[in-house]
């Protein structure tokens, strides 16, 4: 009878099977998007948007919270910028 493997082998089993899936997609999702064009900081008037917190929004951009597995989630009305905002942070 075979033995069934540890949970921890198959979990890490399957995040390998999806990153080696995810990476050649990943350009492809982008160009479905329909995003426009790659968008900076520096060109991104954050004292337009009162809403938003400038020191926060300069944090999430030295993208630290990707290193430690955090999520970002943009919340808020429509028409509000969370599209743009999401630009930056990519």
């Amino acid at each position: 009878m075979e033995k069934t493997p540890d949970p921890e082998v198959l979990v890490w089993r399957e995040a390998a099977r999806r990153d080696k899936r995810r990476t050649p997609m990943s350009g492809k999702l982008s160009k479905l998007a329909h995003f426009p064009f790659v968008r900076e900081l520096d060109g991104f008037a954050l004292e337009a948007q009162l809403s938003l917190d400038q020191g926060q929004v300069r944090e999430l951009a030295t993208c630290l919270w990707i290193a430690h597995y955090d999520t970002v989630l943009l919340l808020g009305p429509q028409d509000t910028g969370k599209t743009h905002t999401d630009g930056l942070l990519d």
